[in-house]
């Protein structure tokens, strides 16, 4: 009886020790998991921020083309025979 209960105990170490491990490398892996979300995360600011300027770029590109579309209908009614649009 004695004896069984030595084995049960050591099985309940081995098995706590094994548990222990498993434990250990899942917190390893949610600290990595929690690392790349966290660049993932500065990847999608930094991606937002350049999108944020190559929209004001196109605005900026927009209102460029406005005003030479001016200038060449402007330019065009005063000599018509130079430019043509």
């Amino acid at each position: 009886m004695i004896e069984i209960s030595v084995f049960l105990t050591k099985v309940m170490v081995l098995l706590m020790k094994r548990m222990s491990l498993l434990m250990n490398r899942t917190i390893l892996l949610m600290k990595r998991m929690g690392l790349l979300m966290n660049k993932t995360i500065l990847l999608m600011k930094r991606m937002s921020l350049l999108m944020n300027r190559t929209i004001l770029l196109m605005k900026r590109m927009g209102l460029l083309m406005k005003r030479i579309i001016l200038y060449l209908k402007l330019y065009s009614c005063y000599r018509p025979s130079e430019v043509q649009l």
